[in-house]
């Protein structure tokens, strides 16, 4: 299946860390980490001191770190990538499609 994005807010952030492409990032624009507050995804990856596009509100095709049902709120797992909510707090977005499996694609909606 094809899945796209839609980047609806959009802004720029400098890099304090090693970033991956579509990872949840952080208010200090460092990869989010396990339960992280989330300030958008990454659309490029980036270096430390890197300048890199992040979406703060849209749909974004990112690869799941884990098994999210349709619908589910998902969080960040230790390498940015959306896992479904469970015990975790910091609610990042929603699935807008199911990932049977870590590396599976899913839509996440951010807002």
């Amino acid at each position: 299946m094809h899945m796209g994005s839609i980047s609806t807010l959009k802004t720029t952030a400098v890099a304090t860390g090693a970033i991956d492409e579509r990872r949840f990032v952080t208010f200090a624009d460092a990869q989010a980490g396990l339960d992280g507050i989330v300030k958008g995804v990454s659309e490029m990856a980036g270096i430390p001191g890197d300048a890199i596009p992040l979406t703060l509100i849209g749909v974004i095709d990112m690869v799941a770190g884990g098994v999210i049902a349709l619908g589910a709120e998902v969080v960040s797992d230790a390498n940015g990538r959306p896992i479904a909510k469970g015990a975790n707090v910091n609610v990042a977005g929603r699935a807008l499609n199911a990932a049977a499996a870590a590396g599976a694609r899913v839509s996440i909606l951010i807002r």
